[in-house]
């Protein structure tokens, strides 16, 4: 056939100069009649995702141009080593904003990276971490098969008013949804820890702008107070809410 031919015409010592100077005609013609300089090189012409980061025309990240493009839901994660956080998802060109220890626990969403051949994840506050030292909890259920329990469902107050305050500030927890007075969260999906306790992946929106956060929620069996905490967040204990009948005598004092 004529691949055949072709080959037995490239080892005859007399055709070699032509093939190998058709080759190199070939790359020289391919680069040339493309937007992309020669200076990326011949590979960089495939290396790009036509609905992911944008490069300069230096072959550079375009962070002025840069918006999130997210390829997953968001899920909590465990962090197996130290994990530089940066604020573009790319290493080049960035700085390290902060550090995440290893065995902490956070959400994150993956995205489009600027190289697509390499995985980054954005966090809850905004930032972005390189996913090869982070890993995905077990999912136990996503969608409409996650439900929260019923023991958290219902109508949960602060409690404020046992405490000296004017006021108490109440939370509403459906089997999808917990309603704030700040944002409104809607269950994703839920993961367990390495311990088997459940996390459940939230998408948070306050009528302004929307993200995402994964909450550890538990109850104190000797007071009924009711904890939402948040995965990842450092600042303090999670508050405690009761049911609107609880007696003021029940309430933890700080």
């Amino acid at each position: 056939g004529a691949l055949s031919q072709l080959s037995s015409y490239a080892r005859q010592s007399e055709n070699r100069t032509q093939v190998i100077g058709g080759a190199i005609l070939c790359a020289v013609l391919l680069v040339s009649f493309t937007k992309i300089p020669i200076s990326n090189g011949v590979g960089a012409i495939f290396a790009g995702d036509p609905e992911g980061p944008k490069l300069t025309a230096e072959g550079l990240p375009d962070f002025a141009s840069y918006q999130d493009v997210y390829v997953a839901e968001a899920f909590a994660y465990t962090v197996t080593g130290p994990a530089n956080v940066r604020s573009f998802p790319t290493s080049q060109g960035t700085e390290v904003l902060y550090s995440l220890p290893q065995g902490s626990f956070v959400t994150a969403r993956e995205v489009k990276a600027f190289d697509p051949s390499s995985q980054w994840l954005q966090l809850a506050d905004g930032q972005y971490v390189w996913g090869r030292n982070l890993e995905p909890l077990e999912t136990i259920a996503a969608g409409d098969a996650a439900e929260l329990p019923d023991f958290v469902r219902g109508t949960w107050s602060s409690m404020d008013r046992c405490r000296g305050f004017d006021a108490d500030h109440e939370i509403e927890i459906g089997p999808h949804t917990i309603q704030n007075y700040g944002p409104s969260a809607t269950l994703a999906s839920i993961s367990a820890d390495d311990r088997g306790k459940p996390i459940y992946n939230v998408t948070l929106d306050d009528g302004e702008r929307r993200w995402f956060g994964s909450y550890v929620i538990a109850s104190d069996e000797i007071s009924g107070a009711l904890y939402i905490d948040i995965v990842g967040h450092m600042e303090g204990d999670p508050q405690p809410f009761y049911r609107s009948d609880t007696d003021c005598s029940a309430v933890i004092r700080y």
